[in-house]
């Protein structure tokens, strides 16, 4: 059932009547406010594939005491799920500030400490061009200009990542994947775009983890095929 956030004054501008609401994975309940059209949209109800990928990651990764790393937060959604799995710390970053700020309410809704970094994940550190919507990316000329950062510089000691940077995992993953040396389980969304080719990065996470994907026809979590479909985004879950 759908509650009002306390002190809720019903519809925003564009007619939306933002709500909190409960869902499940496994056997851990959570809360989520629904801040935007857009979130309901993607979470409400969550995807079949996506409830798929979370009772994987439920079922088979302990979480307790380690350094996570939640890249690309959105809303929390994800975060929300892998701070109820008891990491040491939570490091949450999105390049949309906004977004940051309904993350920290539905963290805090479920009782989560987390650290938030406003940034954009990239090949560098200091200021880089985004989109500016709330699922963009890094680009040549955007509309805002964030702070970019390096994996190793936000949590050089992480040993979990879930990467969500829209495209610039294609950059990213060659530039700092050896370098973050103490990570033993990636979680990366990939977005195959134009003349972003997901076999040619495959073989760069393929040389060093046991690599499985979530398939989202069959639907199922897999090793890896080799010929493996990629005409829509998935996730890959790679571990040493």
């Amino acid at each position: 059932m759908a509650e009002m956030l306390p002190g809720e004054s019903g519809e925003n501008e564009a007619g939306f009547a933002r709500y909190i609401k409960r869902f499940c994975v496994g056997g851990r309940e959570m809360k989520f406010f629904f801040a935007t059209p857009e979130a309901r949209d993607w979470y409400d109800p969550v995807k079949p594939y996506t409830q798929m990928e979370y009772a994987w990651v439920e079922e088979h990764l302990d979480l307790r005491g380690q350094v996570v790393l939640d890249v690309g937060t959105h809303h929390g959604h994800y975060a929300t799920l892998l701070g109820k799995m008891g990491p040491r710390r939570l490091v949450c970053v999105d390049a949309v500030e906004q977004n940051l700020e309904i993350a920290r309410l539905n963290l805090a809704l479920n009782e989560i400490d987390a650290d938030l970094v406003h940034a954009a994940i990239t090949t560098r550190n200091g200021p880089v061009q985004f989109t500016g919507d709330t699922n963009g990316r890094v680009v040549e000329r955007g509309v805002v200009e964030v702070s970019g950062m390096r994996l190793p510089t936000l949590a050089p000691d992480a040993t979990v990542v879930k990467l969500d940077i829209e495209g610039e995992e294609f950059r990213v993953l060659p530039d700092q994947l050896d370098e973050m040396k103490g990570v033993h389980t990636w979680i990366i969304e990939i977005h195959p775009w134009k003349t972003r080719d997901p076999q040619a990065l495959m073989p760069l996470l393929t040389a060093r983890f046991d690599v499985l994907w979530v398939n989202r026809t069959a639907m199922r979590v897999e090793k890896y095929p080799i010929d493996a479909d990629w005409s829509v985004h998935t996730t890959v879950i790679c571990r040493r």
